[in-house]
């Protein structure tokens, strides 16, 4: 009887654990669409900031982002890559503020005067794991325009 009062509770003890970890990483999914407020060769950083309508948990919400992305010169030839070196970001939503770094990614040149960004987002605030970003940077009007996704690997 005691051994089944234990195991009633280490099963209870993990439940609860394993639902709080849950709640500490919600599932960040949905479309982004902003402007370049400032280049990197001006502001020392890339400085974006748009809308986000998505999921966050299975609940739909839209939402504000901003994200400010150190990277090196945008390469000139077609598919050539730069490396994106760090950077901040930020996600308030009806569902909750979510922030973090920017870990790594790459701008890639796709010959027309756009550009295809994708990043890899470490959450730091209002959740854990990593959020992925792809975006199509338009450098084709003024201001550059930025469309794309967020959403969390599996």
């Amino acid at each position: 009887m005691r051994r089944s009062a234990f195991q009633l509770i280490g099963l209870a003890v993990f439940l609860i654990a394993a639902e709080s970890a849950n709640a500490l990483r919600p599932k960040i999914e949905g479309e982004i669409s902003g402007v370049e407020l400032c280049p990197q060769v001006v502001c020392g950083a890339a400085i974006f900031t748009g809308t986000f309508q998505g999921e966050v948990g299975n609940d739909s919400t839209p939402g504000f982002f901003w994200a400010s992305i150190q990277h090196e010169p945008l390469p000139v030839d077609p598919n050539q890559p730069a490396v994106v070196l760090g950077g901040k970001w930020s996600l308030s939503t009806f569902r909750g503020q979510f922030r973090g770094s920017v870990i790594n990614g790459f701008i890639t040149n796709n010959e027309d005067n756009t550009f295809t960004v994708t990043l890899t987002l470490q959450l730091k605030r209002g959740g854990k794991g990593q959020v992925l970003a792809e975006v199509v940077l338009d450098h084709n009007d003024f201001p550059p325009t930025a469309e794309g996704e967020l959403f969390q690997p599996e």
